[in-house]
C-alpha cells in the first residue's frame, strides 16, 4: 500500500512539473497514469468511490488526448490570390526538382 501511496504522489509531481514547463501531450500521459493508478487502487482498496474518480479521470484524459492539435488545414485553390499562388506552385517545382534522385555514388565525407 505504501509503494502505490508513493507511485501515486512521484506520477503526481511529475504532472505538475510537466504542466509548469508546457509538455501537454506528456502531462497527458502521466495523467492518464494517475487515472489508472486511482482505478487499481480501488481495486485493491475495494472503494467504489475511488474507481468512480479514477474513472472518470481516465475518460477525461482520454478526451483531452484525442482533442489535441488537428492535423494540418489546407486552403481552398480559390482562397489564395495570383501571386501567392504562383510562388507556392514555384516553390513546390523547385521541391520537386530537388527530390530527384542523382545518379552516381552518393558522395563521401570530406576530410
Amino acid at each position: 500500500m505504501t509503494a502505490y501511496i508513493i507511485t501515486w504522489a512521484v506520477l503526481t509531481a511529475a504532472f505538475a512539473w510537466l504542466l509548469v514547463y508546457r509538455r501537454m501531450n506528456l502531462a497527458a500521459a502521466v495523467g492518464m497514469l494517475i487515472s489508472t493508478c486511482a482505478l487499481i487502487g480501488a481495486v485493491i482498496l475495494d472503494s467504489p468511490i475511488l474507481a468512480g474518480g479514477g474513472a472518470v479521470g481516465l475518460v477525461l484524459w482520454l478526451i483531452f488526448w484525442r482533442g489535441g492539435r488537428g492535423g494540418r488545414k489546407r486552403t481552398r485553390r480559390g482562397a489564395i490570390g495570383d501571386e501567392s499562388r504562383q510562388l507556392r506552385d514555384g516553390l513546390v517545382r523547385r521541391m520537386r526538382k530537388r527530390r530527384v534522385t542523382r545518379p552516381g555514388p552518393s558522395p563521401s565525407p570530406s576530410r
